[in-house]
């Protein structure tokens, strides 16, 4: 673990927040921010996050106009703007709203990483794609800063951090509160004052990671290469049998080929969980490479519009998974109900449910 400060105290009254980092070509937004492809951090690459949400599009006169009003006027004045730019009001509007108008110098930022945080004290109000550092940073991380400016790009509005600690593991520092708020798929939020105590409790922690984390880790890698020596139709079946072992009420495969299909929209498995009102619909890609995932997202999307359950099931919330054995090296972006699940993590859900009997379903 990297302790960027030692003995760093943590202001209770501050505001903290956390806030996803994988817009805009994640890698070029992780090096800005001043990781480098090694996960290490280098704090003379930038060290700036930005907000997507659609920011590339809200001119910077617009911007400063928002800002001279008052705070009670603020939320309407942006509304109005908002609506004169977008035809749609998305819901990612409140998480731009924030990041320009809510956060103040000193506030902290939660940014989770893979199965990592990182903690970082805000230092700057808003800056623009007009500063000369920021625009040596983008350079450096291999952006066109022409092409994000002329076509409006979302890597728009910056704010300077300093790093307080980076690369904390999740397992055996985030407690409940916190690591409830880590598994949040949204771009932002803020945090309880439960969760900020966890947070204060984790960037002073020296305790090691635990046993189980350990094991955990050594074990999913060889579980994986397991997994991929099986055939397609057994890892169907594999994922059937884990909805089965964590008691849905309905895990079943799906027809390969229904009447009303028509497009390249597909999902294999759909599990349904009756007291939870929850329907998972699931696309398995069993890879023995790395392999790019988009073609399976733009499946699974197509899937979304064109689900023939969509009358059996209107009564439940709907979500959309792709099981892969593969990583996502891009960190595509996704609908928040579409969830990417690698194949490290998903051995890790094996292993969590237990072994006995998986060998039913091959």
């Amino acid at each position: 673990m990297n302790n960027y400060e030692k003995n760093v105290l943590i202001d209770m009254d501050k505001n903290m927040w956390l806030q996803r980092n994988s817009h805009y070509y994640s890698e070029i937004a992780w090096k800005v921010l001043g990781f480098n492809e090694d996960g290490s951090f280098d704090i003379k690459n930038g060290c700036y996050i930005s907000i997507g949400c659609g920011s590339g599009k809200l001119e910077k006169s617009s911007f400063e106009k928002i800002l001279e009003k008052d705070d009670t006027e603020k939320w309407n004045a942006f509304e109005k703007i908002y609506s004169e730019i977008y035809s749609k009001k998305s819901t990612n509007r409140y998480s731009l709203y924030r990041f320009l108008f809510e956060f103040k110098i000193g506030d902290y930022i939660v940014i989770p990483g893979n199965k990592t945080f990182n903690v970082f004290q805000i230092e700057s109000e808003v800056l623009d794609y007009s500063n000369i550092d920021i625009i040596k940073s983008i350079k450096n991380a291999g952006g066109d800063i022409d092409k994000i400016i002329n076509n409006k790009e979302d890597f728009k509005y910056f704010r300077k951090l300093k790093p307080v600690r980076l690369n904390i593991p999740r397992k055996g520092y985030a407690e409940a509160s916190l690591r409830s708020k880590l598994n949040y798929r949204g771009t932002m939020l803020k945090l309880s004052d439960d969760a900020k105590v966890d947070l204060i409790n984790a960037v002073k922690s020296d305790k090691p990671i635990s046993l189980y984390s350990s094991a955990m880790d050594a074990l999913t890698s060889t579980f994986l290469e397991e997994i991929k020596k099986i055939d397609p139709n057994q890892f169907e079946r594999l994922i059937q049998w884990y909805f089965k072992k964590i008691n849905a009420d309905e895990s079943i495969i799906l027809p390969k080929n229904y009447s009303s299909k028509i497009g390249k929209e597909d999902a294999d498995i759909r599990a349904k969980f009756e007291d939870l009102k929850i329907v998972i619909y699931i696309q398995a890609k069993l890879y023995n490479e790395e392999s790019d995932l988009k073609n399976a997202i733009e499946q699974i999307k197509e899937y979304k519009i064109k689900n023939p359950f969509n009358f059996e099931d209107k009564d439940f919330t709907k979500l959309y998974w792709i099981i892969s054995t593969t990583k996502n090296p891009e960190k595509i972006e996704v609908d928040e109900d579409i969830r990417i699940i690698e194949g490290i993590e998903f051995a890790e859900m094996l292993l969590k449910v237990g072994l006995q009997n998986i060998d039913e379903p091959l």
